[in-house]
């Protein structure tokens, strides 16, 4: 893992998005890497989407998922902007 990758993982909003997924997958019963891998959890925190928009740029964010997950996702990605 490069220096760079642990920096993210140690941000608040990729703890916060880590948690998240691990709780929507629970409530679920499902993987939470169905919801959304690491990778681009990472892609995530790098690009820091701001809408539901943005988010559906995002390899593996379609319509579904952003239907299901894109209002927690990006409200939790605006309030950690720094």
């Amino acid at each position: 893992m490069g220096f760079l990758n642990a920096l993210i993982e140690e941000s608040p909003l990729y703890k916060e998005l880590k948690k998240y997924r691990l709780d929507k997958s629970r409530q679920e019963m499902v993987k939470p890497c169905f919801l959304y891998s690491n990778s681009v959890l990472e892609v995530i925190v790098k690009t820091k989407p701001r809408t539901i928009e943005e988010l559906k740029a995002i390899k593996g964010f379609g319509n579904v998922k952003c239907e299901k997950y894109g209002r927690d996702i990006v409200g939790i990605v605006n309030k950690n902007r720094n």
